[in-house]
């Protein structure tokens, strides 16, 4: 595709020429509706200009149309990401549409396209199930200046990636063990088709085979959902090593099993201590409130704004860039 030209948002304005150029110049005292054309029309375009400079030099409203497309499963997972998005989203110029699909009965590639007829001028991927082949077809049948990104791990990422540290929150949730005398200890991973759980556990064990006082002695498998996590207590319950600790891939999991404990009578964090990974609102509800990793849902939000940003006005090559969010540690009564 030729790069816009002066000439093409001249043609598309019906402004002269001059006038266009001096709008994205920052050196034009033309009224608010001319900008507002000319700069509406260079984002059409894709012609590149600095908008953060002329957000600055003019008074004007322009919106890009992002869509967010998801597989929705209801849950404040869901909740904390769309708000972190959406919050971002409210000091740029994206207009941010949120979209649930069903992978096994929807076209990945052919839903875009729609979109893409409707305006869309750039998607952000959270598709838990998505294969590294299919991101590869994305972009091999998407024009090359179409706005990719995901928001999700993927092991050898062809798309721009922003994504949570999650191997780093792994690696936290063994160290606070080891500091607290927790050194037998065991973990409830999920899925390991799902790149996140493979990171959150290899950061998790890679911190116990460092410190020779701690032992992995128990694991359970579990698949991010609230049936595993009571699965994993009865696993637990009649396992013969019991570890003092677990660390559970997500707080889903975790608070499942920690009501499961309650329940049978162990206390927590007295005779076993208990660490999820979200650090969703309900870590502060359940009792004990629940220790887990945080992360932060509009700090990730801002930083796929700003790739996004960056990618419409600049380089819109594919590099499979992950960009790494860090994450902390939210230490309440559970641990």
């Amino acid at each position: 595709m030729n790069k816009a030209t002066l000439q093409d948002i001249s043609d598309y304005t019906g402004l002269s020429i001059s006038t266009v150029s001096r709008i994205l110049r920052g050196e034009s005292g033309s009224n608010s509706e001319n900008v507002e054309k000319t700069i509406n029309a260079a984002i059409k375009l894709k012609y590149p200009f600095n908008f953060t400079y002329l957000k600055n030099k003019y008074q004007f409203s322009s919106q890009t149309r992002i869509a967010l497309i998801t597989t929705l499963f209801p849950s404040e997972f869901y909740a904390s990401l769309f708000a972190g998005i959406s919050n971002a989203s409210e000091a740029t110029n994206f207009d941010v549409s949120f979209h649930h699909i069903n992978p096994d009965k929807t076209d990945v590639l052919e839903y875009i396209k729609v979109l893409m007829a409707n305006e869309i001028e750039g998607v952000i991927l959270f598709l838990p199930m998505m294969s590294e082949p299919e991101y590869e077809r994305l972009l091999e049948n998407l024009p090359s200046d179409f706005i990719l990104i995901s928001v999700l791990p993927i092991q050898n990422p062809s798309v721009d990636t922003i994504t949570f540290d999650s191997y780093g929150g792994g690696y936290l949730v063994a160290q606070h063990f080891y500091q607290k005398g927790y050194y037998d200890v065991g973990i409830v991973n999920g899925p390991f088709e799902r790149t996140e759980s493979l990171l959150r556990r290899n950061g998790f064990q890679d911190y116990v085979a460092r410190h020779k006082e701690m032992k992995l002695e128990w694991s359970f498998d579990g698949h991010f959902n609230f049936i595993d996590g009571a699965k994993a207590f009865d696993h637990y319950l009649h396992s013969k090593h019991k570890p003092r600790a677990i660390f559970f891939a997500n707080d889903v999991m975790c608070v499942s099993f920690l009501s499961k404990a309650i329940e049978h009578g162990i206390s927590v964090p007295d005779e076993l201590a208990v660490v999820g990974f979200d650090d969703l609102p309900i870590c502060q509800y359940v009792q004990p409130t629940l220790t887990s990793v945080r992360t932060d849902y509009s700090a990730l939000g801002k930083k796929a704004l700003e790739v996004l940003n960056t990618k419409l006005f600049g380089e819109k090559q594919h590099a499979g860039v992950q960009s790494l969010i860090p994450v902390t540690l939210s230490k309440r009564k559970s641990s």
